[in-house]
């Protein structure tokens, strides 16, 4: 496919409506980390299983659900709504087919944080507690050659370790992965990524080229 051009640093792509998504939006609101540069970099399509499109009811009655269990605060509600006009942001999900995600396209960006369908958020999903899954979600990224950031449930990395994945360690503080609110861990992990911007992970990206095609074979 030749060689990919990495223009962006970042991107993030967030398909159907979960908690661990609502939260991304949050962080990336609360933190005015730029959504808008270059073609869909951080899209969050936001739709319903039931209807394939964006249903502003199940959006607020999760966000209803984060405010009752405390998970967030009324500045944070309030917040979420004011963008929901925006949403789906960047991206008409009326075809959720047709997601610009796929592996090996150009102009991809080096960091893609993934939103995994589990994150043991929720009585019903407490099992995510102590078994950890995962979908073709965290594979996207190793295919791609990028350095994936999951928001998944806790201990997803060291699984991924364990099948001979390179988390490149040596860039990325892993110290969150084992904390078992989803919240908390996320925004551990958004600090990280806001650390990571700040250096040069193209630069990066060019020394360890070896380190993603192994992660590419595997």
């Amino acid at each position: 496919h030749g060689e990919f051009k990495y223009i962006y640093k970042y991107q993030s792509f967030n398909g159907s409506i979960r908690e661990n998504r609502l939260l991304l939006l949050l962080e990336f609101l609360k933190r005015k980390i730029n959504m808008g540069e270059g073609e869909y970099p951080v899209s969050f399509f936001l739709y319903s299983a039931e209807e394939s499109n964006f249903s502003a009811d199940i959006f607020d009655n999760i966000v209803t659900t984060l405010k009752s269990n405390n998970t967030i605060t009324d500045d944070d509600v309030n917040l979420l709504k004011a963008f929901k006009p925006n949403l789906p942001y960047l991206y008409d999900c009326s075809n959720r087919h047709e997601i610009p995600n796929k592996v090996n396209t150009k102009n991809i960006a080096v960091i893609n944080i993934v939103t995994e369908n589990t994150h043991s958020l929720g009585t019903t999903q407490d099992v995510s507690k102590y078994i950890t899954t995962f979908t073709e979600k965290t594979i996207k990224p190793f295919l791609s050659g990028q350095i994936p950031i999951f928001i998944g449930p806790p201990n997803l990395e060291r699984e991924l370790r364990k099948l001979g994945f390179d988390l490149f360690d040596d860039l990325i503080d892993y110290s969150f992965e084992s904390e078992k609110d989803i919240y908390t861990r996320l925004k551990l992990k958004m600090d990280e990524f806001q650390r990571i911007l700040d250096t040069d992970i193209f630069e990066y990206r060019k020394l360890n080229s070896s380190r993603f095609d192994n992660n590419k074979r595997l």
